[in-house]
């Protein structure tokens, strides 16, 4: 009944009514019906730990009323199938124990306290969700972010050398780390991307220092530095998108062995399962013989064993040996 209102599904109502009770009893209740009984050394056949009177299913949907929010006290619910209810005066007489716990304070408590859980778990799961989009997103929009910091930084390096990418004393070319390192971490994507944006850095410092658009083409020199920069991304995001696939293969070689080896075992359950149905083989005779032995009389196993253990050993004759007090066969 709880939980068909916390999932929001309709909750059960019957057509007939019906008088049927039902004993409900808080935990705390019980387990202190126990320790008395432990403490008492009771040792009587039976002993109902019960409320002292039932419920019926109308009064618990008249009681549930209160604090469910989608409850009617028009319908007249009852169970389905006859619940017995225990007496609990075994338990009151010897014990002198009584349920100190009411009912409809109870019931309103566990309530409140699936209600609490249940919108927990709520919370907690929306909360995974967020933070599975987050981390989604940054893994989409964080390669970016480098990639555009990268080339601000390329550019903060041309300025300070004079408006040029190449180190005029070491003869180094910064964007080359810069596409390298992005072609490294990120694979041939972002490598290319880098690319393109040292290009436009190159470019710009070419036009500064008094070069033509169109002259820039017909340079060998220039054209094959525009050229080694798509080389590097190339180069560079080859061994990184090779590492993620040797990654990947590694992984889909992982699930593939978990799945032949469930495979197997459910093929391995199912002919054991098989070889336990018929009979003929050892597994169903081992079967028959520990059922014949656990059905026999105390006096009479030593008598059974010996046939069975004849029967096993395909032999008319079984000599048993009993070891007397003196050591002696």
């Amino acid at each position: 009944l709880f939980g068909a209102a916390l999932m929001n599904r309709p909750l059960p109502r019957y057509t007939e009514p019906a008088a049927v009770s039902c004993g409900f009893l808080d935990a705390r209740d019980a387990v202190y019906a126990i320790y008395q009984a432990t403490a008492r050394d009771f040792h009587e056949p039976y002993l109902h730990i019960a409320p002292t009177e039932g419920t019926t299913m109308e009064d618990l949907y008249m009681i549930c009323a209160d604090f469910f929010p989608s409850m009617h006290t028009s319908a007249t619910p009852h169970h389905p199938h006859g619940i017995a209810v225990l007496r609990s005066t075994i338990a009151s007489e010897l014990l002198g124990w009584q349920p100190r716990r009411p009912l409809v304070p109870g019931l309103r408590e566990t309530w409140a306290a699936m209600k609490a859980a249940r919108e927990t778990a709520q919370a907690e799961g929306m909360e995974y969700i967020r933070r599975a989009q987050r981390a989604r997103i940054m893994r989409t929009v964080v390669p970016f972010v480098e990639n555009i910091v990268g080339a601000l930084l390329t550019l903060g390096v041309t300025h300070l050398q004079g408006g040029t990418p190449v180190n005029p004393i070491i003869y180094v070319d910064f964007a080359f780390i810069y596409i390298s390192c992005m072609g490294l971490l990120y694979g041939k994507q972002q490598a290319l991307l880098a690319a393109g944006f040292s290009l436009v850095i190159l470019i710009r410092s070419l036009l500064g220092q008094g070069w033509d658009l169109v002259a820039l083409l017909y340079s060998p020199p220039e054209f094959l530095h525009f050229v080694s920069y798509f080389f590097t991304a190339v180069l560079t995001g080859y061994f990184a998108d090779r590492a993620n696939g040797r990654v990947k293969r590694r992984l889909q070689y992982r699930v593939s062995f978990l799945e032949n080896l469930f495979k197997e075992s459910v093929a391995i359950k199912d002919r054991l399962y098989r070889q336990i149905i018929n009979s003929d083989d050892s597994i169903g005779r081992l079967y028959r013989i520990t059922s014949r032995l656990d059905s026999v009389e105390t006096e009479n196993l030593y008598t059974q064993t010996a046939a069975v253990t004849a029967e096993i050993l395909s032999v008319k004759d079984v000599v048993v040996y009993v070891v007397g007090e003196g050591g002696y066969y």
